[in-house]
C-alpha cells in the first residue's frame, strides 16, 4: 500500500486516469457504379441479426481476450445510438458499425473504463485497433488499398481528490471560459431535507470541452474496480475523508484540432496523442480553461482571488502521458478555422492512389492525366465555384477584399494660379472623435451625437 500524494494541507490525490476513450475508424471505399449493395461485413451482421434465437444479444464467432481468457463477442439486437446500424459488445468495449456507404465512419469503439483502468489507455487502444483491423476490416468491400484512419472522437481525463469538501456555494468560486454552469443536489432524507451537493457542471454536454466535479463515492459501488485501486493507492476513509470528488473533463475532437503544443497542431493519430500530449491537455483544462478560486480570500471579485491551493497543485499534475520524461509543453488554443495544407496534400495522394488502383494505372503520370481530363470536363466555372466555397469555409479573404488603402488622385483649387495635386485615401469610416466617444453621460446624449456625426470624408 502506497501513500497518497498531498495536494494541500487537507486534500490528497487518490488517482489520475483516462476514464473514457472513444475511437472512430474511417475506411476509404470506392463508390459503387450501380445500386448500393451490402458488402461482406454488412451481410454477415445482417445474417446474425435475422438468425433464430429470440430478441436479445446473439453470440458471434469472434472473441476477445480478457485477462488471458477468451471471451465471446455479442451482437446487440439494436444499436444504442441513433444513426448506427449494428452494434457489437464485449467485456472490453462497445462497437457501433455503420452500413456500407452510409456516409460516416465505419466503426466507432467506446472503450470501457474498467478496461482502460486495468490495461492503460495506450495498450487498450492499440489492442482494440488491432482487433478491428484483423477481424472486421478484411470484410469491408471495395477498399482502395489505403490504411484505415483512426481518430479520437471522445476523451475523458479525470482525477480523484479526497479530503476537499465541495458545496453548492463553490459554484461561485469557479472562473471559466464556459458560458454555462450549474450544480445538482439530492436529498439526504425522505422528504428532501438537507439537500447534499452531488455534482457541479461547467460547460454544456457535447461542446468541445465539458467539466464535471462530482461525488464519485455515490456512483462507484463497493466492488467497483476503482475502489480497489483507491485502496491499493492508500486511501482510507477515516483518515482522508468519506467522500472522494472526481474532477473530470470531457474532450471532443474540435478541441483537439484547436489546441497547439509549442505552436504546432496536435497529431491526429490517437496513439501519438495518448503517448505524448495528455499532460498538456490536462494543463490547459485545469489552468487556462477553468480554475477554482480560494473562497477565503478577501478580494470582492472572484477573478482577483488566488487559485485554491489544491486546484493549483492539481493543474501541475503529470503522468497521464505514457511517454517517459515527456518534456513540458506550452499549450495554447487557436479557435480560427485554418486550412491544413499538409492534410489536403495527403488527401490528394490518397485519392490518386485509389484512382490508380481502380483504373489499374500504376504510373503517376497516367493517373494525373486522368484527373486532369476529369477537371477539364467539369469546366473552369465549376472549379472556380468550388474554390470560392473553400475560401468561405476556411475564411480566406479574396485578393480584392484584402484591406489596402486605395488612393485616388484628384486636384484642389487653392485660389491661386497653381493647382495642388493631392491624394485622398478612400478608406472605410471609423468614426468621428467627439461625436462617438467611448463613453457618454447618458444614452440620449450618445444617440444625439451619433445622429449628427459627419459621414463624408474630410479633405
Amino acid at each position: 500500500m502506497s501513500e497518497l500524494a498531498a495536494l494541500s494541507e487537507d486534500a490528497w490525490l487518490v488517482t489520475q486516469v483516462v476514464d473514457a476513450l472513444e475511437l472512430s475508424c474511417t475506411v476509404e471505399q470506392a463508390r459503387s457504379s450501380g445500386e448500393r449493395r451490402p458488402d461482406e461485413l454488412e451481410s454477415c451482421l445482417y445474417g446474425l441479426r435475422k438468425s433464430p434465437g429470440g430478441w436479445g444479444p446473439l453470440e458471434t464467432d469472434w472473441q476477445v481476450t480478457v485477462g488471458g481468457v477468451p471471451e465471446p463477442v455479442w451482437m446487440l439486437p439494436a444499436s444504442p445510438r441513433k444513426g448506427w446500424r449494428y452494434a457489437l459488445e464485449s467485456p472490453n468495449w462497445l462497437m457501433l458499425i455503420s452500413g456500407n456507404g452510409q456516409g460516416k465512419p465505419r466503426f466507432c469503439v467506446q472503450l470501457r473504463s474498467d478496461y482502460l483502468l486495468s490495461d492503460g489507455a495506450t495498450t487498450a487502444s492499440a489492442e482494440t485497433c488491432k482487433w478491428v483491423e484483423t477481424n472486421l476490416l478484411p470484410l469491408v468491400g471495395r477498399r482502395v488499398g489505403l490504411e484505415p484512419s483512426w481518430r479520437i472522437s471522445r476523451l475523458d481525463l479525470a482525477a480523484d481528490v479526497a479530503g476537499e469538501v465541495l458545496e453548492a456555494a463553490d459554484l461561485q468560486n469557479i472562473t471559466t471560459r464556459a458560458r454555462e454552469r450549474g450544480c445538482r443536489e439530492e436529498g439526504t432524507h425522505a422528504r428532501q431535507r438537507g439537500r447534499a451537493l452531488t455534482s457541479i457542471d461547467v460547460g454544456s454536454r457535447g461542446s468541445p470541452l465539458y467539466a464535471r466535479l462530482y461525488d464519485k463515492t455515490l456512483q462507484a459501488t463497493e466492488d467497483a474496480p476503482i475502489r480497489k485501486l483507491w485502496r491499493e493507492r492508500g486511501y482510507d476513509a477515516d483518515e482522508h475523508g468519506a467522500k472522494v470528488w472526481r474532477v473530470e473533463f470531457e474532450i471532443r475532437p474540435e478541441l483537439l484540432r484547436q489546441l497547439r503544443a509549442d505552436g504546432e497542431p496536435l497529431p491526429q493519430e490517437p496513439a501519438a496523442i495518448i503517448a505524448e500530449h495528455l499532460d498538456a491537455i490536462w494543463t490547459y483544462a485545469t489552468g487556462s480553461w477553468m480554475a477554482v478560486r480560494d473562497q477565503h480570500s478577501g478580494a470582492s471579485r472572484v477573478e482577483r482571488r488566488p487559485i485554491a491551493p489544491w486546484w493549483a497543485a492539481l493543474s501541475r499534475l503529470t503522468g497521464l502521458a505514457d511517454a517517459a520524461a515527456s518534456p513540458a509543453q506550452t499549450i495554447t488554443r487557436d479557435r480560427a478555422s485554418r486550412p491544413n495544407r499538409e492534410r489536403l496534400l495527403k488527401l490528394i495522394q490518397g485519392a490518386l492512389a485509389g484512382l490508380a488502383a481502380i483504373d489499374e494505372t500504376p504510373t503517376l503520370a497516367a493517373t494525373l492525366g486522368t484527373a486532369r481530363e476529369f477537371m477539364i470536363e467539369q469546366g473552369a466555372a465549376n472549379f472556380r465555384d468550388r474554390t470560392e466555397r473553400a475560401r468561405t469555409r476556411y475564411r480566406i479573404p479574396k485578393r480584392s477584399e484584402v484591406k489596402r488603402p486605395p488612393f485616388e488622385t484628384g486636384s484642389l483649387d487653392l485660389g491661386s494660379s497653381q493647382t495642388a495635386h493631392i491624394q485622398c485615401a478612400l478608406v472605410e469610416p471609423i468614426g468621428a472623435p467627439g461625436f462617438e466617444p467611448g463613453t457618454s453621460p447618458t444614452r440620449t446624449v450618445r444617440a444625439t451625437r451619433l445622429r449628427h456625426a459627419p459621414s463624408w470624408p474630410s479633405v
